[in-house]
């Protein structure tokens, strides 16, 4: 196989980010589909938190916003192999570079290391006016961001 495609998960504050990492892991862990885990991650506290809170029945710990923790594994099936990196960090992240309109050093990095992003949403927080699309206040905050 070739280099793997890097894939960076994004989204701003309560999408799910860890949840859909956390069980990610898990169904690849339990080798019920035609991916599999080439490399787990090193750490798995971040993971096994989130599985823990949803085995019973209660959604993960909210990240904290300063949180720069990075969770890397490798996923493949027959044909492609993946890379996902998961930095594992507070969604206000996000919602402060659309906000500022800043993106970090570390941020750069990230965006430049990936071949793809899988962008979460809450669709919910999201409203179409004429071409233009809102998000809610709450998702990014202060006032309502504008989008075309």
């Amino acid at each position: 196989m070739t280099k793997p495609h890097q894939l960076l998960i994004i989204g701003a504050p309560n999408v799910g980010k860890t949840h859909f990492v956390g069980q990610l892991y898990n169904r690849l862990d339990a080798r019920r589909s035609t991916y599999r885990m080439v490399t787990a991650p090193t750490d798995l506290t971040v993971i096994k938190a989130v599985i823990d809170r949803l085995a019973r029945g209660l959604a993960g710990e909210h990240t904290q916003s300063g949180l720069n923790e990075e969770v890397n594994f490798v996923v493949a099936n027959d044909q492609v192999e993946i890379a996902l990196t998961f930095p594992d960090y507070g969604g206000e992240q996000v919602r402060d570079i659309v906000r500022d309109r800043l993106v970090s050093s570390r941020w750069q990095e990230l965006i430049k290391q990936s071949d793809e992003w899988l962008l979460l949403i809450r669709p919910d927080e999201i409203f179409a006016v004429g071409r233009h699309y809102y998000a809610w206040p709450c998702s990014l905050g202060g006032s309502t961001q504008t989008y075309h």
